[in-house]
């Protein structure tokens, strides 16, 4: 994100995802919305229902392809794309997280005989499982999140995906008006996205709401019985962890991270009301129920930096509601569809220098976020501010910015990652020291309405 984070801050992020088991304990029981009704649903099985076939990584692993030991030079496609990811992403290691004690004791404390590795609970997120008639010959369910897992399925896109024009005319058959990223406005449903999935079982993860959706179908929603088990409440924010993960694909440059945030928070916002109000309706525990509550509202807060007026009754609305699980599980679901309608907004945002700064100068005034949400709200704080950042430094690298980052990192991401310490009132005290060395960089702000 335009910086390399310290060992130390790094350490306290990842203990914010995983706790006990590892960096990538990708969350499972995804939610209900985006390709169908099913409560059930695993993040992959409306490509396995496709019905085409999956290949694994290693087959994407040729020096002509995706597996050369440099990257091209641009505009072509980098080419190096499989070892970065075998080498710097962990998501190739989440088949492996299943083989840890930690993972076990889970299971065992849901009452599960089987291994965690061996248990669709767990490898609904942890790898790809595919029925034998579905796998091709380099398939391997241990090389955990695979290609296939985010792009789809590889037998029918293998072939013209390779040919001059690629994947580009893939998409213009499917009926794409355009094909510059900044520019997409497709996200799972729209018909053109559906069409190249059904047509080839291409997941197209250009369009930054379709891969936002993909994201969060893991990194969100998680069972509650599995966190009552000792699995970690999952967060997320996509523009942090994306620089986090080192990308093995090409974005736009510029301001481009504003625009992955604020897709990054919209879909979280979403898909968090929906996890609120599926947990408050069946009946979860008041912790866990507490918990959804300051994870959603966490992500209702920031958006409010971007959505004009346009949250600011439900925030009251849910905050009134706070203890009555009836009211709480209608009023999420509510503001779950008023974050559905701020997508398409969101793809015609054109992100400058002016709504980055913009965004910033809201988010790091509101020391409501942390009184109001808690940890879960602090820590969405503290991330749209590292991501806004790094978007400040690579659009316009203004002087002043690498101290603000430091900041950010030593005062703000330090303070974070455990529950058991985390005190609102110190964080709201780091939060005005950074806005004091923010504050210079913030000329020429501009208000961000996706209204």
């Amino acid at each position: 994100m335009g910086r390399i984070t310290s060992r130390v801050v790094k350490g306290k992020l990842l203990g914010i995802t995983v706790a006990a088991v590892g960096l990538l304990v990708i969350t499972v029981g995804p939610l209900t919305r985006v390709w169908g009704d099913a409560a059930s649903q695993q993040p992959s099985a409306p490509l396995i229902a496709l019905g085409f076939k999956f290949e694994g990584a290693a087959g994407c692993n040729n020096a002509k392809c995706h597996g050369g030991t440099a990257p091209n030079a641009a505009p072509k496609p980098a080419g190096n794309e499989y070892v970065t990811w075998s080498e710097k992403d962990k998501h190739a290691e989440a088949y492996k997280t299943l083989t840890k004690p930690e993972s076990a004791k889970i299971t065992q404390a849901m009452g599960l005989k089987e291994k965690p590795q061996d248990s669709p609970l767990c490898t609904n997120c942890h790898a790809l499982v595919v029925p034998a008639n579905l796998q091709m010959a380099k398939y391997n369910v241990r090389e955990g999140v695979t290609c296939g897992a985010c792009h789809g399925p590889y037998e029918k896109w293998a072939e013209p995906h390779n040919k001059e024009g690629g994947a580009n005319d893939l998409r213009k058959k499917a009926g794409y008006t355009t094909l510059e990223a900044e520019s997409l406005p497709y996200s799972t449903m729209s018909p053109e996205h559906q069409k190249l999935l059904k047509d080839v079982g291409l997941y197209d993860t250009r369009p930054i709401l379709a891969r936002a959706e993909k994201c969060t179908s893991c990194h969100l929603a998680i069972d509650a019985k599995l966190i009552e088990a000792g699995h970690p409440q999952p967060i997320f924010e996509l523009a942090y962890y994306t620089g986090l993960e080192n990308p093995h694909w090409r974005e736009p440059g510029g301001y481009w991270d504003t625009k992955v945030w604020a897709a990054g928070q919209i879909i979280c916002l979403r898909d968090a009301m929906t996890q609120l109000a599926d947990r408050a309706s069946a009946g979860a525990s008041d912790k866990l129920i507490k918990d959804a509550y300051n994870q959603a509202m966490g992500h209702l807060e920031i958006c409010r930096s971007i959505a004009g007026s346009a949250l600011d009754g439900p925030a009251k609305d849910l905050k009134a509601a706070a203890g009555d699980k009836a009211k709480l599980a209608t009023i999420a679901k509510s503001i779950s569809g008023i974050a559905g309608k701020l997508t398409a907004p969101v793809a015609a945002m054109k992100p400058s220098a002016g709504n980055t700064a913009g965004a910033i100068s809201k988010i790091v005034a509101d020391s409501n976020v942390a009184t109001d949400a808690g940890l879960r709200g602090a820590q969405q704080q503290a991330l749209s501010l590292a991501s806004l950042a790094g978007a400040l430094k690579k659009g316009g690298n203004p002087a002043g910015i690498d101290p603000v980052q430091k900041a950010i990192d030593d005062k703000l991401l330090a303070l974070v990652g455990d529950e058991a310490t985390f005190k609102p009132d110190v964080f709201n005290a780091a939060l005005k020291d950074v806005a004091a060395k923010v504050q210079p960089l913030l000329k020429g702000a501009e208000a961000v309405d996706l209204k």
